[in-house]
């Protein structure tokens, strides 16, 4: 029913339409994490020496901070690390560091 009203909808535009989906629809229905789990996760993955939590408290919990000083931190470990020569081999001249301090 609403996917045919939407539909029709849409129809009376001759462009076409663009859909703001919030994190929250995500969530709920693809099961996708926030972007705070995300970067708690990502954390986790890359195996740093410290937790998400330190990463947070640095940044006042501003999310767009916490990410880049995790991404600071992590230059240092992708740059150095057996774990990341396989990726440093293929992507070594691509490489470029970029942080929001």
């Amino acid at each position: 029913m609403f996917v045919n009203q939407f539909k029709q909808h849409i129809s009376k535009f001759s462009t076409s339409p663009f859909l703001f989906i919030r994190s929250g629809f995500l969530r709920k229905y693809l099961g996708l994490p926030t972007w705070e789990l995300l970067l708690m996760e990502i954390c986790e993955d890359l195996k740093l020496n410290k937790p998400y939590n330190f990463y947070k408290s640095n940044a006042d919990s501003k999310l767009p901070r916490v990410a880049s000083i995790i991404g600071k931190d992590f230059n240092e470990v992708w740059w150095s690390s057996p774990d990341f020569e396989e990726s440093r081999n293929q992507f070594e001249a691509l490489a470029e560091t970029k942080f929001l301090l």
